[in-house]
């Protein structure tokens, strides 16, 4: 995220002056339905019936213009009885939120949270403070200080209903922008209990549910919204989503395909469209796939119809393969090219000796036979234990990494045994590419052997050389037609764009 430059503070007068909050004075007065005729003395002569009825005149005079300002302030709506004899001081500190005098606008909602400690505004008015402050200065203690804030205004008991849905819809976005799904859910929680007939409330608790990785609870909601509105899109698509998810194709590109002609508005989630080309694809109808990915790609959700990432960054090179020198790294991946049969020898080593260190890969990728790897590097931590039995190659590795800056996430050896086969599938940012070092290769003289198609070009691994190429871009992997104790094994490193920098890969670093 591109960060706001923090404008200037303003030279206002105001600007560092304590502000002492007092109720407005026509609203200090009291509830008129509790007057009560306090009489001096029981011997005080009564009025008589004309005064009495000028009196009540007057009262009712004084109580409907207290009305009349109340029904003429523009923000009636998000203001409730309380913070309407603040209205003035609570006006000035929101103004003053906005020129970024946060200082004095703090002063301000504090003095009226001393009268009023349930003052919706003012915590509303704190939390837009803080929730501004967290963007323009990146900072994650601003937004949970928000967050807590926008909370509070949801636990007020008085806080009307406009002021009330908009505190809760930005502390979920904001929630979920942080991380902090329960938060989200708590909060979505409180908006279905508050208007339990609104059904797209339904659907987004549903989502964030999925969000959670907690499936089955979002399942039950998506159902219970389509026994109230059995055509909601929204809850058919989801539905369909996650039967996807179960493994159940054909039902759920049922319910996908439904939902998304039945929707109201088009579904702006790329995990949608790509799992129902995903599920169309399983079942062999790619060319209703690939319409899926071209509809996703028309509507910005996809680079392109080939290219499926979830995670991109604008003006990145956008190329299936890549060269050796096409990556600015080449000098440091030919020094690793120069050690490749080093990095073999102990591979071949490490499967001879404890095969249980090589893990399955993705096992829903493969369709038939093994895919597996031995991690060395991952997330910024070296694998210790599999280093140990690996020495050389995870000092040319740490080397590589060290002196290049290009490595990005993990490295590891890749193995294939024949008669494996990969579903197609794209990596999750146009952030990195991946190298593959041949240490093991099949012929590549015969198409039936192992090959590896991205986009829509197929090649071969090299022995002893690096391929390149953008994972972000759908790739499938085979190794038909070899005997039975054939294998192709190869050295992964995955890189980083060249044309990422070096402030964008600090912060990025933590993200995948």
């Amino acid at each position: 995220m591109e960060l706001l430059k923090q404008k200037p503070q303003s030279a206002l007068s105001h600007r560092n002056k304590r502000y002492e909050v007092k109720p407005v004075e026509e609203e200090d007065l009291v509830d008129f339905d509790e007057f009560e005729n306090d009489a001096e003395n029981d011997d005080e002569e009564l009025p008589d019936e004309d005064a009495e009825q000028e009196e009540i005149s007057e009262i009712a005079a004084i109580k409907k213009e207290r009305l009349n300002s109340r029904a003429a302030y523009k923000r009636r709506a998000i203001t409730n009885r309380d913070d309407h004899r603040f209205r003035d001081q609570l006006d000035m500190a929101d103004h003053l939120v906005e020129k970024h005098e946060y200082r004095t606008a703090f002063a301000i909602f504090d003095d009226v949270l001393r009268y009023n400690p349930d003052s919706p505004r003012a915590h509303f008015g704190k939390a837009r403070a803080f929730d501004i402050r967290s963007e323009l200065d990146a900072d994650k203690t601003y937004l949970d200080m928000a967050i807590n804030e926008y909370q509070e205004v949801l636990d007020c008991d008085d806080t009307p209903d406009a002021l009330f849905r908009q505190a809760a819809n930005r502390l979920i976005d904001r929630a979920r922008f942080r991380g902090s799904l329960h938060k989200a859910l708590v909060a979505q929680r409180s908006l279905i209990d508050r208007y339990p007939e609104d059904i797209q409330l339904q659907n987004d608790f549903g989502l964030t549910f999925l969000m959670m990785g907690r499936r089955d609870d979002a399942q039950k909601v998506f159902q219970d919204v389509l026994r109230v509105d059995s055509n909601n899109g929204v809850a058919q698509a989801y539905y369909g989503y996650i039967l996807k998810l179960n493994g159940q194709f054909e039902e759920g590109v049922l319910f996908m395909r439904k939902g998304l002609q039945a929707a109201r508005a088009v579904i702006a989630d790329p995990r949608f469209y790509y799992h129902l080309g995903d599920a169309l694809s399983r079942l062999g109808r790619q060319e209703e796939a690939y319409r899926v990915y071209s509809i996703a790609a028309k509507i910005g959700l996809f680079l392109s119809p080939y290219q499926r990432s979830l995670y991109n960054y604008d003006g990145l090179t956008a190329r299936p393969w890549w060269s050796v020198d096409q990556t600015t790294y080449a000098r440091h991946l030919k020094n690793v090219e120069r050690q490749w049969t080093i990095i073999r020898e102990e591979a071949l080593r490490v499967l001879e000796t404890s095969p249980e260190l090589y893990l399955p890969e993705n096992k829903h990728l493969v369709i038939d036979g093994q895919w597996l790897a031995l991690t060395l590097y991952r997330g910024g931590l070296w694998n210790s234990s599999n280093c140990q039995r690996a020495p050389k190659t995870c000092d040319i590795l740490h080397h590589f990494k060290e002196s290049s800056n290009s490595s990005k996430n993990q490295m590891k050896i890749s193995l294939l045994t024949s008669g494996t086969r990969l579903w197609p599938h794209c990596g999750y940012s146009n952030s990195r590419l991946q190298a593959h070092l041949g240490l093991v290769v099949p012929s590549v003289t015969c198409p039936s052997e192992a090959r590896i198609r991205v986009a829509d070009e197929a090649r071969g691994w090299k022995t002893g050389r690096f391929i390149i190429f953008d994972d972000s871009f759908e790739h499938e992997l085979w190794f038909d037609g070899a005997s039975a104790n054939k294998m192709r094994l190869v050295l992964v490193i995955d890189l980083w764009h060249p044309e990422v920098d070096s402030v964008k890969r600090y912060e990025l670093s933590g993200e995948f």
